[in-house]
């Protein structure tokens, strides 16, 4: 019996740090299921000025079928380009940037990457316009 009073003990402690934490909850979570975040087109080049449409993905982490998780849409670079809620890109100078689809409400908040580069329109000398 005391065999499987060390047992119960010991499985919290090898499964704790398998999961994911956050500066607010600092203690370690398994999150229910593992999400995947695939961001569409993957990579784009654009003109200053330009828009494009990004979408994310949700799967879990095998694939399988979309899940309904709200996304967040953001770019690392927003002086180079900025995007809406639903995934609007819009060019708004020369230079490269990622824009980034991340579940929020998730601990882990997993993520997904497209690479953009933005350049000068043609033809219109040095203002991008």
């Amino acid at each position: 019996m005391e065999k499987r009073v060390r047992l119960a003990l010991t499985i919290p402690i090898l499964i704790g740090p398998l999961g994911c934490s956050t500066d607010d909850d600092p203690v370690l979570q398994i999150p229910p299921a593992q999400i995947a975040v695939r961001v569409a087109p993957d990579s784009a080049t654009l003109a200053v000025g330009d828009t494009l449409r990004f979408q994310a993905l949700v799967t879990n982490a095998f694939g399988g079928e979309p899940l309904a998780l709200d996304v967040r849409f953001f770019t690392q670079d927003p002086e180079v380009a900025t995007v809406t809620a639903d995934g609007l890109v819009t060019a708004v100078s020369a230079g490269q940037t990622r824009v980034v689809a991340e579940v929020p409400t998730d601990p882990c908040c997993p993520s997904g990457r497209a690479e953009l580069t933005v350049g000068m329109r043609a033809g219109f000398g040095g203002e991008g316009r």
